[in-house]
């Protein structure tokens, strides 16, 4: 680690300092996931580099080094193929990954694994756009909320009824790090502690107005759900609140179910004085807040 360390306090080179910060997070126990959002490299560069590393030490990193000169025997390519065959996308970070930790080779050529590609049947195209179905659940929830809004637009455009979009956005302290021009003999640095520390942040945003209100928590969950709506409902005590929101389990668990029912008692539907109503699944684009929270992320990597 000594080693590898003081390459990353010399290097010069953006290519080489991403290889060598991938090696150092996967060994000091950073999870792949990780790594991939602070770096923006795939699970296969990953893997490739820290192998790279355990087998030369910090010469595998430099540009320019050709590593092993093996190659693979006739029996081994045709695994390598039925790997390739097998996968449902292909990436040559990926191939080159698969070969050097299954067969310790390293090929000086990339024209070596394009033809191991090239016969597994692949080629090299631009993808086509397509139209995917429509997907019936998203239709119909999404008609609901529609048809909701459409039928209360006298109460909500009079103020009666107020419409919150609300969402929880759980930023890590690693979310900062973003890309910036520097000088190319200098390194930007952010001090973090731990880029694993995380927060919760309830956003709700007003579906008339814009009107945003935030306020931090320990984490998601049904108390913290229930103590956010209160605080909406205390500024709307006299005006119904419509939630529009995801299926997240907090948002339909039985301690949330049941302060719902002390709030909106057995009166009629038409009468609750809180009603949500879910977004479909996967669906973060119907919800305007999810906007909120990938302009704050912006901000935040440019300050």
């Amino acid at each position: 680690m000594d080693e590898l360390n003081q390459f990353i306090d010399t290097c010069l080179d953006s290519r080489e300092m991403k290889r060598a910060l991938a090696v150092k997070m996967t060994l000091q126990g950073c999870t792949h996931s990780e790594i991939m959002a602070l770096l923006q490299v795939s699970s296969g560069f990953i893997t490739k580099w820290k192998q790279a590393f355990l087998l030369s030490g910090v010469n595998a990193l430099k540009l320019g080094y050709k590593g092993k000169t093996g190659y693979l025997s006739d029996f081994e390519k045709q695994q390598v193929i039925q790997w390739l065959k097998q996968q449902n996308h292909w990436n040559l970070e990926e191939l080159e990954a698969y070969i050097l930790e299954t067969f310790d080779v390293v090929y000086a050529a990339k024209s070596s694994y394009y033809n191991l590609l090239h016969e597994a049947g692949l080629s090299w195209q631009k993808a086509q756009v397509t139209h995917p179905p429509k997907d019936p659940e998203k239709v119909a929830l999404k008609k609901e909320i529609c048809e909701y809004l459409e039928t209360n637009r006298v109460s909500i455009e009079s103020g009666k009824t107020v419409v919150y979009c609300v969402d929880q956005c759980h930023p890590v302290s690693g979310d900062i790090c973003g890309y910036a021009w520097s000088k190319a003999d200098e390194r930007i640095q952010v001090p973090i502690k731990n880029i694993k520390d995380r927060r919760t942040d309830y956003g709700a945003i007003n579906y008339v107005t814009d009107r945003l209100i935030v306020k931090p928590y320990s984490s998601g969950n049904s108390q913290n759900t229930i103590q956010f709506i209160k605080a909406i409902r205390t500024t709307y005590l006299n005006q119904k609140i419509m939630v529009i929101w995801d299926g997240a389990a907090y948002h339909n668990s039985d301690d949330f179910r049941k302060y719902l029912h002390q709030v909106n008692g057995n009166k009629p539907e038409q009468e609750w004085s809180i009603y949500c109503i879910k977004l479909a699944p996967y669906a973060p684009e119907q919800n305007p807040i999810e906007a909120v929270w990938l302009q704050v992320k912006n901000f935040l990597r440019k300050v």
